[in-house]
């Protein structure tokens, strides 16, 4: 990331720290405005259901890192915190990865799906419970978190280890 805003790419910089930091989807991120940010809870609170993929509205909670961004973002722009089309952004993420030579793997939506892997991938492997996990990433169906269940084999010991306690 640092090489990111070392070649003048602040706002791409900062989309995917809110990404990974939060497990949206680019769209989702994409429409962010204003209204959708509540500082003070701590929440994005997405429920236009042409912002987010599922019918049902999306709380997300922010960290630090995406507090700071969007609070500074919101005071710089009118309405939306990251005014730009998916077009737009995949030319920055292609123009991005033109600087590097090859040495980065940016696909366009790939690179920013892998933005949601990450963060799910970490909340797996810190032992957060598959149903939080879940609703943080705006899942419908538990299987698709599943996917991610074997990224926390310790989990399984873990399990083991609590019948063996009680011997």
């Amino acid at each position: 990331i640092s090489e990111l805003i070392r070649l003048g790419f602040n706002d791409l910089c900062d989309l995917f720290k809110v990404l990974i930091d939060t497990g949206m989807r680019r769209g989702e991120a994409l429409s962010i405005s204003e209204e959708d940010v509540d500082v003070d809870q701590g929440l994005l609170i997405l429920s236009d259901p042409e912002k987010i993929k599922t019918s049902t509205t999306r709380s997300i909670p922010m960290t630090r890192r995406v507090k700071a961004i969007l609070s500074r973002r919101i005071k710089a722009e009118d309405f939306l915190v990251f005014p730009y089309t998916s077009y737009q952004i995949d030319g920055q993420s292609r123009k991005f990865k033109r600087n590097f030579r090859g040495e980065v793997d940016l696909e366009g939506v790939a690179f920013f799906h892998t933005c949601r892997h990450t963060f799910i991938s970490r909340l797996i492997q810190r032992s957060v419970p598959l149903t939080v996990v879940k609703e943080l990433a705006g899942h419908r169906n538990i299987m698709t978190t599943m996917r991610y269940a074997h990224l926390a084999p310790s989990n399984y010991t873990d399990a083991i280890s609590v019948i063996d306690s009680h011997d």
